[in-house]
């Protein structure tokens, strides 16, 4: 599980590789729709209620995101600020390190805290997310909203 939703979600698995053209998308997609597959088994086969509800929020996010950047006007779009991603990986890898920590805190939470704590870890990560985009892509003006919009905000698409 842990393997297939580091691939799901990118950001996070340090060993993941960027894609630099449309070829190397090819097998990226594939991988990525085969992750998708498996946290969805995964979920369906293993988790109780609500973290299955929870990874199926997240989930629909990223799938929405895999998919359309796989078609090919995704494809494009992603290349074109591909290296905007590459300058702020590690940024984003730590962002989504502090949101897994979040979530896990939440097992431990009284139910009725549970759905604001996921809440408050969302809205962090994508605050987080987005600094870096700001600063260090000054060249890119439409990465923030890819990368902290289009990639990052729909992982989890409720938060406004």
């Amino acid at each position: 599980m842990d393997r297939c939703g580091a691939t799901v979600f990118v950001f996070g698995k340090r060993s993941v590789y960027l894609p630099v053209n449309e070829a190397e998308m090819v097998p990226h997609c594939q991988e990525e729709f085969e992750a998708e597959t498996c946290v969805k088994n995964y979920a369906r086969k293993c988790l109780a209620p609500f973290p299955r509800q929870i990874i199926g929020i997240l989930l629909q996010g990223a799938s929405q995101v895999i998919h359309s950047r796989c078609k090919p006007e995704g494809v494009k779009d992603y290349l074109s600020h591909k290296n905007c991603i590459a300058t702020t990986i590690s940024d984003l890898h730590d962002c989504m390190d502090q949101l897994v920590l979040g979530l896990n805190a939440i097992a431990k939470a009284p139910a009725d805290d549970r759905i604001p704590m996921a809440c408050c870890a969302f809205g962090r990560y994508q605050h987080c997310s987005i600094q870096p985009i700001k600063n260090k892509c000054t060249d890119d003006p439409k990465a923030v909203e890819y990368i902290g919009i289009k990639m990052i905000k729909g992982i989890k698409n409720c938060f406004t």
